[in-house]
C-alpha cells in the first residue's frame, strides 16, 4: 500500500503533536454524564453510603453497556461491591420533592478494563444526539415541548435520558420553528416537515414523541429516525413519568443494540484508516479525536497527512468493520471507498463530514 506523503516539512511536528494530543484520549473522562449517577438515600450514614456507591456504579455500568439487566447480573456483582474505591467525587443533594440523593462521579478506567477483560458489551462514548419533537395533549390543550419548557414531560424524559447516557436536545420553538412545524405535523407523522425543520440543529437523529392523557392514563408513541433504521413504540402508563421511562428505555435499548461492541479482544496489528476531506489542521485533529472516542477503538496513531487526506493506524477491539458500523450512527465520519486499489484491499476509508 502506498504511503500518504507528508507534503510540508512541519507536518512531522504536527504528527508528533497529534500523537501527544490523542495519547490520553482513551483514558480521558467520558462525555458529560456518562461517568456519574444520582441515587436516592435515606440517611448520610457510612454503611448506606457504601451501598449507594454500588447502586450508582450500577447505573454507570448500564450507561456504558446499554444493557439494563446487567446491573443485576452476578457477573458484575463483585465489581460493584468495589465501587467505593473507584469514586472520584460525591456529594449529597436535597431533592425538590423532599428527601436526599447522593450524586457520584467515578473513575471509569477500571470499569472499561473490567468490561474488556470480561468480554461484556460496551456502548462507546460516541452517542447520537437526538432532536426531540414532542407533543403533549390532554383535555385542555395540545402543545409542542421546546427547550425552555418546564413541564413534567420534558423533565421526566431528560432524567431518564441522563440515566441511559442518551444526549437529547429540544427545539427552540422560535418563529422559524413555528413557521415550519405545527402540532399537526407531530400528530400526523409528517416526517419530511420535521426533518426540514431539524436541519438547523444538525442532530444525528430525530425522536418524534406524542403523549396524551385519556381516561386517567397516559398513552405514548415514540418514533426514532436515524440513518441506519429507527423504530416505533407505543405504550401506556398511569403516570407521565412512567411513560417517559418506558419510551426512552426503548429508544436507548434499540440504539445500544446497534452500537455495542462485544468480546473486546484487541487487534494488536491494527487497521489502516484513510480519512478524506481534510482541509485544515483542525479537520485533522477532529478526525483523530473522533476515531479515538469510538467504541471499537483502543488507540489511534497518526501516520501521515497531505493536503486532502490523513492516514491513521487504529488498534481496534472486536472486528475492524465495527468502525464502519459505528461511524454510520454518527455525524462526523462516513464510510467511503478508496480510489487506490492497493489501499482498498488493506485499509478502511472514511470521509470527514461537515
Amino acid at each position: 500500500m502506498k504511503s500518504v506523503v507528508q507534503s510540508r516539512p512541519f507536518l512531522s511536528v504536527v504528527l508528533a503533536l497529534a500523537a501527544l494530543a490523542w495519547a490520553p484520549v482513551a483514558l480521558a473522562l467520558p462525555p458529560a454524564g456518562l461517568d456519574e449517577a444520582q441515587v436516592p438515600v435515606d440517611t448520610r450514614d457510612r454503611p448506606e453510603r457504601a451501598e449507594a456507591f454500588s447502586r450508582a456504579l450500577g447505573q454507570v455500568l448500564v450507561k456504558y453497556t446499554g444493557d439494563r439487566a446487567l446491573a443485576d447480573d452476578e457477573r458484575v456483582a463483585e465489581f460493584l461491591e468495589q465501587a467505593p474505591r473507584h469514586v472520584r467525587q460525591y456529594r449529597y443533594q436535597d431533592q425538590p420533592g423532599g428527601g436526599n440523593a447522593l450524586w457520584v462521579r467515578f473513575d471509569t478506567a477500571p470499569l472499561e478494563r473490567f468490561l474488556r477483560d470480561s468480554g461484556l458489551p460496551v456502548w462507546g462514548r460516541d452517542r447520537p444526539v437526538l432532536l426531540v419533537w414532542m407533543l403533549v395533549q390532554d383535555d385542555d390543550e395540545r402543545r409542542l415541548v421546546g427547550d425552555q419548557d418546564a413541564g413534567e414531560a420534558r423533565h421526566a424524559m431528560e432524567r431518564v435520558a441522563r440515566e441511559r447516557g442518551l444526549p437529547l436536545i429540544f427545539p427552540l420553538l422560535d418563529m422559524e420553528d413555528q413557521a415550519r412545524v405545527s402540532p399537526a405535523d407531530v400528530v400526523g407523522g409528517f416526517d419530511d416537515s420535521l426533518r426540514e425543520a431539524s436541519a438547523r440543529y444538525s442532530p444525528d437523529g430525530m425522536l418524534v414523541v406524542r403523549v396524551r392523557e385519556r381516561g386517567g392514563n397516559w398513552e405514548g408513541r415514540f418514533q426514532l429516525h436515524v440513518e441506519q433504521g429507527g423504530g416505533t413504540w407505543e405504550m401506556q402508563d398511569d403516570r407521565l413519568s412512567g411513560l417517559m421511562q418506558q419510551g426512552v428505555d426503548q429508544v436507548a435499548d434499540h440504539l445500544s443494540r446497534q452500537m455495542v461492541v462485544t468480546g473486546l479482544q484487541q487487534d494488536q496489528d491494527g487497521v489502516t484508516v484513510v480519512v478524506t476531506g481534510i482541509g485544515s489542521l483542525s479537520d485533522y485533529l477532529r478526525a483523530g479525536r473522533y476515531l479515538s472516542n469510538m467504541a471499537p477503538v483502543s488507540r489511534v496513531q497518526p501516520q501521515g497527512l497531505d493536503a486532502e487526506r490523513a492516514l491513521f493506524l487504529v488498534q481496534v477491539r472486536g472486528e475492524a468493520r465495527d468502525l464502519e458500523r459505528a461511524a454510520r450512527l454518527g455525524s462526523t465520519l462516513a464510510p467511503t471507498s478508496l480510489d487506490d486499489e492497493g489501499e482498498a484491499g488493506e485499509a478502511l476509508g472514511f470521509r470527514l463530514l461537515r
